[in-house]
């Protein structure tokens, strides 16, 4: 599942995401960024924090991975596939970071926390 939990603690929240969802997928960064056409020293300074992802590579690793943008962004979990949800939802419970994470309820009309 994840290999190297400590990196998964960033304070930027699209980099830890963006860690978090590739480290469930369990692929390299150079896997997870070559599938989405991306180069990966770019890559990886958006990955660590470095400099922020821009839409264009977001929409490209979304196209790729069967992400959302809210979910990149704003850590919504509503639209991502159940498996990866789930998986997330795990993880980020297991590194104490759920308040990070946000899911909308069927019968809530707000956005909550997981």
């Amino acid at each position: 599942m994840i290999r190297r939990a400590k990196n998964l603690k960033n304070p930027d929240p699209v980099a830890g995401r963006l860690t978090l969802t590739r480290e469930i997928l369990g692929l390299t960064q150079k896997e997870f960024a070559e599938l989405a056409g991306l180069i990966l020293s770019r890559y990886n300074l958006r990955e660590t924090g470095k400099i922020p992802l821009p839409l264009n590579d977001a929409v490209a690793l979304c196209d790729a991975h069967d992400l959302t943008l809210d979910w990149l962004y704003r850590g919504k979990v509503d639209g991502l596939r159940m498996s990866l949800a789930v998986e997330v939802a795990v993880c980020s419970d297991m590194l104490g970071c759920a308040g990070s994470l946000r899911y909308r309820r069927s019968s809530d009309k707000g956005t909550g926390e997981i």
